[in-house]
């Protein structure tokens, strides 16, 4: 019945639930899975330039400021992959154990945005990955293009790459769900779901009947 549902996952008991049902029916219906985790990387850096007037004095040229800049965003952006990509470790795991295709996804962004967006238009923000295997890379959607952007130098100290914005983004993954499988709860965020199923595997017809919108009060 459904070919393909977009399942976002934190490991919390309410992911495990949705991430059940989701391998339930797909084991049902031969459908695949896509499984999201949504990392934020670009709010570190207000957090970092906050800090600037602290670091000891030979830091404080406008050069070195700007390399720092360059350094301390490629490492907490590969360090937020890593742990993103652990979220999607378990999941893995339960979807080869039960026989269903799963594809990983990452997007970067502010994660309840970042999902509507993937989910109403597949026009989530799919980060460039720095640093991964391109093997283990291939397994994500925009996961061929693999960036190597934080390196150490010959002097022993980490350097990064010039890039601009566009750089860090392989574009959106394009796709169109069949089903969202989500289950929310908490005191900090409220989600306020609007979902309606794409026409089942066959139907000559295949297009979202309304649109899911989320709200963080």
């Amino acid at each position: 019945m459904y070919r393909e549902i977009f399942v976002p996952v934190d490991n919390s008991q309410h992911s495990d639930w949705a991430v059940d049902r989701a391998i339930e029916m797909c084991r049902k219906s031969g459908g695949r899975i896509t499984g999201n985790h949504v990392y934020a990387a670009r709010l570190h850096d207000v957090r970092f330039r906050q800090l600037e007037t602290g670091l000891p004095a030979q830091f404080q040229t406008p050069e070195e400021i700007k390399k720092q800049r360059k350094i301390h965003d490629k490492l907490i952006e590969k360090g937020l992959q890593l742990i993103a990509d652990s979220f999607l470790d378990q999941f893995g795991k339960r979807c080869e154990a039960a026989g269903v295709a799963l594809t990983r996804q990452l997007l970067e962004g502010i994660n309840y945005e970042e999902i509507v967006h993937e989910v109403n238009r597949g026009a989530g923000r799919l980060p460039g990955l720095i640093g991964f295997d391109p093997n283990r890379a291939a397994g994500y959607d925009g996961g061929g293009k693999v960036r190597s952007d934080v390196k150490l130098g010959e002097n022993g100290r980490l350097v990064a790459e010039d890039e601009d914005a566009a750089a860090r983004l392989v574009g959106s993954s394009g796709r169109q769900y069949d089903l969202l499988a989500c289950y929310a709860a908490s005191r900090k965020t409220c989600w306020s779901f609007a979902i309606s199923s794409r026409s089942p595997a066959g139907a000559s017809s295949c297009a979202w009947t309304g649109r899911l919108t989320a709200t963080k009060r």
